[in-house]
């Protein structure tokens, strides 16, 4: 990969995990009301935002070495919990524990979906 593509995919990383902590943050009297009204909806986007995180972190990752992505989870799933734990400052919004393992399950669909795809991509040639 060059240093092109590297710096894109950086900065990819960048902008999906400002976004997430944004989303995350924003006060919730302040939410449109279509957010307002989803109940367990926010789940659904959780997992879905950890998942996107946890490929492309994990792409990231792979380009040091093979094991690397493996690292990914635990870091998303404690970022996971930071992220819950400081929404409590947040105005109309609260920790809450459900969030954060739909975070931890999203991240690990995440990491899992790149192990599966590059593991097929590039098998490890058969010793003979």
């Amino acid at each position: 990969m060059n240093r092109l593509i590297a710096a894109r995919w950086y900065i990819l990383a960048g902008v999906l995990w400002l976004s997430a902590f944004v989303a995350t943050h924003w006060p919730g009297d302040r939410l449109p009301a279509l957010a307002q009204g989803w109940g367990h909806w926010d789940k659904v986007v959780h997992f879905l935002m950890f998942l996107v995180l946890g490929l492309v972190l994990s792409a990231i990752a792979g380009r040091i070495n093979k094991f690397a992505p493996l690292l990914v989870w635990p870091i998303l799933a404690a970022y996971g919990l930071l992220d819950e734990a400081t929404q409590t400052f947040v105005p109309g919004r609260s920790c809450d524990g459900l969030d954060w393992m739909t975070d931890c399950g999203g991240a690990a669909v995440g990491v899992g979906i790149y192990l599966i795809v590059s593991y097929y991509l590039n098998p490890e040639p058969a010793d003979a």
